[in-house]
């Protein structure tokens, strides 16, 4: 990947957000004291990253709105299996799971009565069947879904990522990661982005090794990094960073593995708070 123009080491530092219930309150809404403090971060000389479980095409729209769209923003999407260069439009980077271990991941959440979904290379995402799990994850994310019935025979090739779902049930999706995670360690990584959403990428995929790769696009340490989020797929960037931030309302294990977990919840301004304690003092 080419290198942007050196940023000053000294100075300047990169911040690295995950989007819901991070950066995003519970209505999926940015906060004008968040967007406010953004805006003031970006004016003096920091970068803003987004870093998120979502697909690109629920990304982009959130750094749209953001005015995060000049030479040198990127966004990570998937969990760090896309790299995605908001000025040139096209993708860095991409870390797929291989066609054979998808179908394994469906055939599997096939036998325990789980929702299972993937990913076409336009990021419109694909199920089996119209039910409630499609339709919540249709209107979490806003973006376009295909029914495609016996998907696990109609897979993309190398899909970026398999989604399980589970809306009453996290037991379910529990007993599932523990009964397969030795099984499918060397083809496949699983974490979830909220009790509901198992996710499973490619076994090197994750947010933490993202990161190290766009500090390397600008040639900054990864003491410059810092990392803000608030469940298990956000763990890896928040230990990786120079500071990694759990929010208010994040998982035990993520607030145990910050350096810094912030006063106020991702509905009031959390990310304003982490802004001006970190890169505006």
């Amino acid at each position: 990947m080419d290198r942007m123009p050196t940023m000053d080491r000294k100075n300047s530092k990169i911040l690295f957000l995950d989007l819901d219930d991070t950066l995003l309150n519970h209505n999926k809404e940015i906060t004008e004291g968040n967007r406010t403090a953004i805006q003031e971060a970006v004016k003096a000389g920091h970068r803003i990253v987004l870093a998120s479980g979502r697909p690109l095409l629920a990304v982009l729209p959130i750094a749209a709105e953001l005015k995060l769209q000049g030479e040198g923003t990127y966004v990570l999407a998937y969990n760090g299996a896309e790299i995605y260069d908001c000025f040139r439009k096209k993708v860095l980077y991409r870390n797929p799971v291989t066609t054979a271990t998808a179908a394994e991941l469906f055939q599997e959440a096939h036998r325990y009565g789980i929702h299972v979904q993937t990913y076409n290379h336009d990021d419109i995402f694909l199920a089996e069947a119209e039910d409630e799990a499609t339709l919540y994850y249709a209107k979490r994310i806003r973006i376009p879904y295909q029914i495609v019935e016996d998907l696990e025979h109609h897979l993309p090739e190398n899909p970026v990522k398999v989604l399980l779902i589970d809306l009453h049930d996290h037991e379910k999706l529990e007993q599932f990661r523990l009964d397969h995670q030795e099984s499918l360690a060397s083809r496949c990584c699983m974490f979830y982005s909220n009790p509901m959403f198992l996710e499973c990428v490619a076994p090197d995929c994750s947010k933490g090794a993202a990161i190290h790769q766009v500090a390397e696009l600008f040639d900054l340490p990864m003491e410059n990094t810092i990392a803000a989020g608030d469940s298990e797929n956000d763990l890896s960037m928040i230990r990786e960073a120079g500071i990694g931030c759990a929010m208010a309302n994040g998982t035990k294990t993520c607030k145990e593995a910050a350096d810094y977990v912030t006063k106020a919840d991702c509905d009031h301004d959390g990310i304003a708070e982490i802004i001006h304690k970190f890169l505006l003092n």
